[in-house]
């Protein structure tokens, strides 16, 4: 225990403090982990790394870290194609009923929901998962591959307009790729 409150102590008392790894502080941001992983090539603070018994930093641990931190993140913000339909139909509220009646969080049309409980999210997956099969696999069939998510959405809202979509649909069909973090570009 006592080693323990040293090192705390010995990090606090650091030119400039460690900040970055308070327990109570929010995570470091990658300019943060730079600051760190670059304070081992000064000297006052090579003496922080002894009396820690801490070896500095390889060349280039930086940039790998750096470039680690930058993809789990941009992975990170991406959504499943569910999760995204929900967040773009209705903010993913299950109470929202659209203007031609449409229910659930998937904005569901009452002649197509199939039963049960449009409140309860996953009663409103099974159905949304129910009413999507058959014209994903309908795609898949005609096109003799499998919809990017650009198209799943086309297929979600307007599934006559596949091949030819109108300019809102489209735009909608590209928020909807950008949520799911698709890296194929439509034209």
């Amino acid at each position: 225990m006592q080693i323990a409150k040293r090192r705390l102590n010995t990090f606090a008392n650091c030119n400039p403090p460690f900040l970055a790894l308070d327990p109570r502080l929010p995570p470091p941001s990658a300019l943060n982990v730079s600051a760190f992983l670059n304070l081992s090539h000064r000297p006052r603070h090579l003496a922080c790394l002894k009396r820690l018994n801490m070896k500095p930093a390889k060349p280039g641990t930086a940039v790998r870290i750096l470039f680690i931190i930058l993809l789990l993140s941009t992975n990170a913000l991406a959504m499943d194609r569910w999760t995204a339909l929900a967040m773009l139909e209705s903010g993913g509220d299950d109470h929202i009923v659209g203007p031609a009646g449409e229910i659930s969080r998937y904005q569901i049309r009452p002649e197509l929901w199939p039963g049960g409980n449009p409140q309860d999210p996953g009663i409103a997956l099974t159905n949304a998962q129910h009413i999507m099969s058959p014209r994903l696999a309908a795609f898949a069939q005609t096109h003799r591959r499998a919809a990017d998510d650009f198209e799943f959405y086309i297929l979600w809202n307007a599934p006559a307009q596949i091949n030819h979509p109108r300019p809102a649909v489209t735009d909608r069909a590209r928020r909807f790729a950008n949520l799911v973090g698709s890296t194929k570009p439509r034209s």
